[in-house]
């Protein structure tokens, strides 16, 4: 496996739209991806597992600490066709 595949796995957990449908993606990716994703918490990386206050997540800046809502919908809005 390369970096293309591991990038393409976790491109399709990044917009997974539930956390079953993100467990299932993690359960199917081959193991040395689904190690290095879980090297960090899913609320760090996968908007769908986000949940409530932000303000407890490690960002790079202050101005990136959005509501969940925010996120998800501009997260719609760069979703490809």
């Amino acid at each position: 496996m390369g970096r293309k595949e591991g990038a393409q796995w976790y491109k399709k957990a990044f917009y997974a739209n539930s956390m079953q449908q993100l467990t299932d993606l993690k359960s199917e990716m081959p193991t040395k991806t689904a190690e290095l994703l879980g090297e960090l918490r899913d609320q760090n990386q996968y908007p769908v597992a986000i949940t409530g206050d932000m303000s407890n997540i490690n960002s790079s800046s202050y101005s990136e600490s959005w509501n969940r809502k925010a996120i998800l919908i501009i997260l719609e809005r760069l979703r490809p066709s």
